[in-house]
Order: C-alpha cells, then structure tokens, then sequence
C-alpha cells in the first residue's frame, strides 16, 4: 500500500488530502464524546484512527523528500500523532487504570515510556532508513532492503556507499564512492582504471536470485542469462573488485561491450568526486552525465548520508509482509 510508504515523494494536494481527513476525522471523534466510547463505534474508530494516523504521517514524510527535507523535520510531523494519541486515550481509558497511573509502578512506568521516546526521535534526526526500490546496487544492496543511512560528519572516503541529493531526485540514491578530488577515473572494457592504473578485479561466482516482482514497485530483475521464465534462477556473474586502498565489494557484469563499459577519462575538481553502481551494466551513475540521466560528477555538497547496515529486508512490498523477510540480511552492515 503506498499511502503508507516512507519512502518516496508526495504532491502538496495529497499532503492536504491526508491532513484535513485526519482533522475531521477527530473532530467527528472528539464531538461524539461518550456515545463513541460506550456505543457500537467503538469498535472500528480506534483502529481507523490509528491508521489515519499513520497515513497522514506517512504522507507527510514522503512530502518532506519532495521538497528535500528529513530529519528533524520529520520529528515535527509526530506532533498530529500525540494529539491522536491523547484522543484515544481520553476515549478508552479505563476508569480503574487511575489506580496504577498514580502508583509509584506507574510512576516508573510513565518515565520510561518517555525516556524511550526520546531516544527515539533522537535517533530518528541521526539515522534516515532508505528503502531500496532498484536494482542498481547489487548484490551489496537488493531491492526490499531497509538501510540505516547517518549524516556525513567527516570527508567522505573511497569505497563507502553514500547517498546523493541533487536537484529534481527526490529522496536521493545510494551509490559507491569511487573516485575522489584530484583523481583520474575512467572504464575501458568494462574494467575501472584509477589514476593510470588498472583496479583488481576477480571473479567471484555467480550470483542468483529468483525471477520474479520484488519491492513496492513490483521491479523485474534483469538477468545475464535471460530469457528466464519467472519463477527460474536469474543468474549474473560476480566480481570482486579491490580498491588501492585494500577496500574490496562485490560487482556485477550482465553483459560485456554494454554502453557503460567505456567512458573518457576524467580529472576531478577539489570539491568533486566520481560514483558508481556495483551493478555496473544496470545503473546510472557518474559514467552518465545530468541531462542523460546519470550523476555526472558529484559534489562534495551533494553527499549527504552514508550508508551503514541493512536493518530489515523483505522480497514483497513491505517489512509488513513478514512472510517475505530474507532474514539473512537483517542488521547486515554494507560492506
């Protein structure tokens, strides 16, 4: 369901579609009084009130990444879901919970539940999860994952997956830091030369998953060995590749002699920097320029997370489908 996505972007007219059904639908609650609590509507109005809750929250975070916001912006967004909150509490509190409220086990109780909301949001504001909705970071990243990204508090390094904002790219990709300032960069054949020098590259099998829909946007993997049936293997070979530095990940070559195999040799400005795909037959990246599509060169100001472990990962459209779960992959650094 996408009304209830984090990810993604919102128009302003959906943002006030959800805003303005969320305040009639408290006010019709909130006027309604005792009849609600006591009567027949109790039943479905606590649940829809939650999920319009959610719906209006989810809506407005996806419109804070169409206006290239998160953070601590989206902290803001939680202030409808207390007064929502508040409301259902008023309606369906039991007269003899005053009992253990006003205990000192209540008390505690109270305390904690704060404290653990705090800790929440606070580390909402230094850690953005990011759905992976493509394919352009396989094997490292695959669709369904849920990545953990934090902000960039220091130069950031060669090799690290980091995500990029530019103008126009809503909520940003997560791409792989290849080249940076001052540094030569170009592909001859499918193969990455840094500064003159050819980047180790060894074969590493194959890798495989099944041809079918995965994530909210039910994406079709592309295979080297296509044609495949869905439901068959989709099977790409896979490299590792090593950088100078000793940093190494793996690659992926759908075919040989693609487009992207092959670009112009390029030195980077003080403030720029050169990414890549690990899927590198299936990605547009700094091989590409801007009005082609790709990154182009990117800007040290254009980089504004890093990528640091997968917390949840499913096959289907959402973590809520738990039946789709790779549980392999959960808490699973990005390497």
């Amino acid at each position: 369901m996408k009304v209830l996505q984090l990810a993604g972007t919102a128009s302003r007219k959906t943002a006030w579609i959800a805003v303005l059904a969320n305040l009639a639908l408290g006010s019709a609650v909130i006027w309604a009084g005792p009849e609600v609590r006591n009567g027949i509507l109790a039943v479905p109005i606590f649940p829809l009130l939650g999920l319009a809750a959610i719906w209006m929250f989810a809506t407005l975070i996806r419109r804070l990444h169409d206006i290239n916001r998160s953070g601590a912006w989206a902290l803001l967004c939680l202030l409808p879901i207390v007064g929502v909150v508040v409301v259902l509490l008023i309606l369906f509190w039991p007269p003899t919970a005053q009992k253990f409220v006003g205990s000192p086990a209540g008390r505690v109780g109270a305390w904690l539940l704060f404290a653990a909301l705090m800790i929440i949001c606070v580390l909402r504001v230094f850690h953005h999860p990011y759905q992976i909705v493509a394919e352009d970071m396989a094997p490292t990243l695959l669709i369904g994952d849920y990545v953990v990204v934090t902000p960039v508090l220091r130069a950031p390094g060669r090799g690290e997956v980091v995500l990029i904002r530019q103008n126009g790219r809503g909520d940003g990709l997560l791409k792989r830091i290849i080249g940076m300032p001052g540094d030569r960069v170009q592909m001859r054949g499918g193969r990455l030369w840094l500064n003159g020098e050819e980047v180790a590259m060894m074969p590493s099998g194959d890798f495989v998953q099944i041809k079918k829909q995965y994530g909210p946007m039910g994406n079709i993997p592309r295979c080297a060995n296509d044609p495949v049936p869905e439901g068959g293997d989709c099977v790409t070979p896979r490299n590792i590749e090593e950088l100078p530095d000793g940093r190494s990940y793996a690659v992926l070559n759908l075919a040989d002699g693609t487009m992207l195999d092959d670009s112009a040799e390029i030195t980077l400005a003080g403030d720029e920097y050169y990414l890549l795909g690990d899927n590198r037959d299936n990605s547009a990246d700094s091989r590409l320029p801007v009005e082609a599509g790709g990154l182009g060169v990117v800007r040290r100001d254009e980089i504004r997370g890093r990528a640091r472990w997968v917390l949840v990962s499913a096959t289907g459209w959402s973590p809520a489908e738990f039946w789709t779960w790779r549980k392999g992959r959960f808490f699973e650094a990005v390497q």
